[in-house]
This record gives C-alpha cells, structure tokens and sequence, in this order.
C-alpha cells in the first residue's frame, strides 16, 4: 500500500469549455494498492483518491470535494480493465453547491494502451453554473 499526499496547482481543462482560464488547485491524498501473483505480475489495483479542489477565474472562488476509488484487473496479455466510481460537488461561498458529478465509468485498455469505453453512467450536473460563477 502506497499513500501519496497532493497539493498541486495548474490550469485545468475547463477552461477551454467555459472559454477562459481556470486554475485548480488539488490538495488531499491518494492510496494504491497493488496485488501480484507468484511472478510478481500485477493483477489487481484498488486506488482511492480524496482531495478538496479550489477553482478560481476572475476574482471567483469554488471548491469542493472529489472523491473517487478505481479498480483495475491486469490480464496476462497485457490488457486492464478500469473502473472508477465517485463523485465531485463544488460549492459557491453563499450560494451552496452549483455542481454534482457523481457515476461509474468502466473502460478496456488494450495492450497497445487504447482505451474502449466499456460501460459509462457519468452524471455532469452544472457545467453551466460552473462556467457562469467563475465568469468575469
């Protein structure tokens, strides 16, 4: 079992869906653990991660908490299967929350690192409101 402590900060992909620059900043821990067989081939990870995000544009400020386990199986010809499970709420200060992304996404890596979606019951609820409280 491993546990890392986050604390980064960066310009986040919302930004291009809102149309201008948004910065993240992650702070919380995430933990992995990796099962192996006898070769000391991994076959099985759980992570999960907790972090409080901060987003700030223009003077604006939204935080929020994320929390997510993933679960992957590795098989033998180099193949995962991943699934993540969790959910982002975001809060404006005197307001309360303007977004909620809860859901289950399930994937195929193949070998080569090509990603197929498998199964998706991902719920984007507020993607407007974000973008307006951080508007100019």
């Amino acid at each position: 079992i491993e546990r890392i402590q986050v604390d980064a900060t960066f310009i986040t992909v919302y930004s291009e869906i809102c149309g201008f620059a948004i910065t993240r900043h992650n702070v919380g821990s995430m933990t992995f653990m990796v099962r192996y067989d006898a070769n000391g081939n991994p076959i099985r990870e759980i992570d999960h991660t907790h972090l409080v995000n901060t987003f700030t544009a223009n003077g604006h400020t939204l935080s929020g908490h994320f929390i997510v386990n993933y679960n992957a199986v590795y098989y033998p010809d180099g193949s995962a299967v991943v699934q993540d499970m969790g959910q982002n709420i975001l809060v404006e200060p005197g307001q309360g929350p303007i977004a909620f992304a809860p859901g289950m996404e399930r994937v195929l890596v193949d070998p080569d690192g090509n990603v197929t979606l498998l199964e998706s019951h991902l719920h984007d609820y507020g993607i407007e409101g974000f973008c307006a409280a951080l508007a100019p």
